[in-house]
């Protein structure tokens, strides 16, 4: 019981640990001394722009494969974040999706026409419509604690041609 307790504190301690340095320490990659410092789009359509500033493994709090608890596969990762934190399209498509489901919450889908599509959940604040063309590194939503979550978070999922795969694959 005591060493629950104190893994749950110490998962605790280095998200928190990880945001403060995240938010603290300028991210090069994504200043251009501009009003509209998006991330750049790759040139392979296999990768794809990081959904958030300042993205690394440590703010991953749950990756792709079988969960601890419950032993349901978790087909996406959780990236750790703070309420209201910027999220944008990780590559260029059209959203066919922009509003509420049950246990993500607040919703952005968008397809990206080369086979892949991508879902942003538990979202604070959707800032696109349905129809609407966005691009590579643009804001689609407000990074929250909606729907079925336990904290504030994105939960990243890529399909390729209609199947799952792991986003960490293709983030870059």
């Amino acid at each position: 019981m005591a060493s629950a307790h104190l893994l749950r504190f110490f998962r605790y301690f280095i998200v928190v640990f990880s945001i403060v340095i995240f938010h603290c320490a300028p991210n090069p990659r994504y200043y251009s001394g501009s009003a509209k410092s998006y991330p750049t789009k790759t040139s392979t359509t296999s990768e794809f722009v990081s959904p958030v500033n300042g993205m690394s493994p440590s703010r991953i709090s749950s990756g792709w494969g079988d969960r601890r608890e419950g032993g349901r596969m978790h087909k996406a990762i959780d990236i750790t974040g703070s309420e209201g934190e910027q999220i944008f399209a990780i590559a260029d498509g059209i959203i066919t999706f922009s509003g509420r489901k049950k246990d993500y919450g607040n919703v952005v889908e968008i397809d990206h026409k080369n086979g892949f599509t991508s879902l942003f959940a538990h979202n604070q604040k959707n800032l696109v419509q349905k129809g609407q063309k966005v691009k590579s590194g643009e804001p689609i939503a407000k990074m929250g604690n909606t729907g079925k979550s336990t904290g504030v978070h994105l939960h990243l999922e890529i399909k390729k041609d209609g199947e799952f795969v792991n986003p960490e694959k293709y983030l870059r």
